[in-house]
């Protein structure tokens, strides 16, 4: 099966020509923020590199003759009827995934005027809700509304993050949407099957909200109450790293430095991070001693890999910590990480009583044997329905050895 996939999901910068057996570029080696921020405007916030890979890296099909296109240039360039004919000449089928849409200032472009001329099989995943509001699809823009309506009558799977967003979608009039989860949770199921509490606090990476926003003086934002988290109770001295999900664009300052990025090694340079930090948020000292940020979820992962426990405010860098076999503690502050937490049973904590209670403590509080022993009960569950869903549906696995590995331990 010939898959096409919605946007891009990785940093590869795409060529404009539509030239046959064409693939994209990877960033260059300068190190500096301009090249980072230039690379991460493919995929906004990198975050998405994790949840848009998942079904990439979960489908069985024909990756010779797939591709992940980015369907609203084209239909930009060619017209929408054009570029719905290319779709359903090239493709077997169309996978879209997406993430927080139901929000109202979520905007779609051309995409649901296209997929009305699309033939071809159409399965969509990801759909999630920000935060609540009524339930009325004229709260929407336009082009996301008719999205969902199109997605309704179309769709063989209309695949959403929760109940909350089932629920939202439900009394809005769209009645197909199935809650699956997020795809990201289920790339590599043995690793998170096999989950565990840490069994030390010596290197604790996080992520968060570090933009001059969430971190201006006399504020109350999440990056204060992040590092703050970091600083309460603390005892020791263990090692603590940051990994930037965009942020690092609002580092204007800092942006031509030639040296504040090192593409070899993911890391930006701790004193000049440390000193626009202590600068943008009026004399804040941050606790982490090493700074990420990624071009590629391999390296992201592997990072994970060197670290005890992820503890953060930020859904996908957890997911990532998970994806690699570490532990991971997500603070919440809205309803998009509330639903997708409760739904897959991750271990969370609000940003608030993080900030109240600090790190270790929450660490020890909410990362216990009882903890996840209730997780891989609720995993197993849902990994079963999300598998069951794209099976019936006409779509394979290439993760069914996998999946089939951990059901065996649950009967065994």
């Amino acid at each position: 099966m010939r898959l096409m996939f919605y946007r891009p999901s990785s940093t590869h910068f795409l060529p404009e020509a539509a030239i046959p057996f064409q693939t994209g570029v990877p960033v260059p080696s300068a190190s500096s923020l301009k090249t980072l921020n230039a690379a991460h405007w493919l995929v906004g916030n990198p975050g998405n590199m994790i949840h848009r890979m998942a079904m990439v890296q979960t489908l069985e099909f024909d990756r010779h003759h797939s591709a992940s296109l980015n369907l609203l240039k084209l239909a930009r360039s060619l017209g929408v009827q054009e570029a719905a004919r290319h779709v359903n000449d090239n493709f077997d089928a169309a996978m879209l995934t997406f993430s927080n849409i139901v929000n109202p200032t979520a905007d779609e472009g051309e995409l649901a005027d296209v997929l009305e001329h699309v033939t071809i099989p159409i399965y969509a995943a990801g759909v999630g809700i920000q935060n609540a509001f009524e339930p009325d699809l004229k709260n929407l823009q336009p082009t996301v509304a008719k999205l969902f309506s199109v997605l309704n009558e179309k769709a063989k799977v209309f695949g959403v993050r929760g109940p909350k967003t089932k629920r939202w979608l439900n009394d809005a009039g769209i009645d197909a949407p199935t809650a699956i989860g997020c795809p990201s949770m289920f790339v590599y199921p043995r690793n998170i099957f096999a989950l565990r509490p840490p069994q030390r606090m010596d290197r604790i990476m996080s992520a968060g909200h570090m933009g001059a926003v969430n971190l201006r003086p006399g504020g109350n934002g999440r990056g204060r109450k992040l590092i703050q988290g970091f600083q309460t109770g603390m005892t020791g001295q263990p090692e603590l790293a940051y990994v930037f999900q965009g942020e690092a664009r609002n580092y204007a300052a800092v942006e031509a430095n030639r040296f504040a990025y090192n593409e070899a090694t993911s890391k930006l340079d701790t004193p000049t991070i440390q000193t626009e930090i202590e600068k943008i948020s009026g004399g804040l000292i941050s606790p982490f001693s090493t700074f990420y940020s990624f071009n590629d979820v391999g390296s992201w992962r592997q990072a994970c890999a060197g670290y005890d426990v992820f503890v953060g405010d930020r859904i996908h860098g957890a997911v990532a910590a998970m994806q690699a076999g570490i532990p991971a503690l997500v603070i919440y502050h809205d309803d998009r990480v509330q639903e997708l937490t409760s739904y897959h049973g991750i271990p969370r904590c609000s940003l608030d009583e993080f900030a109240q209670i600090g790190v270790q403590a929450a660490i020890k509080k909410y990362l216990t044997q009882e903890v996840f022993s209730e997780f891989r009960k609720r995993y197993v569950a849902v990994l079963r329905k999300f598998s069951a869903t794209w099976v019936k549906n006409g779509l394979n696995l290439a993760i069914s050895t996998e999946i089939n590995d951990v059901l065996s331990r649950v009967e065994a």
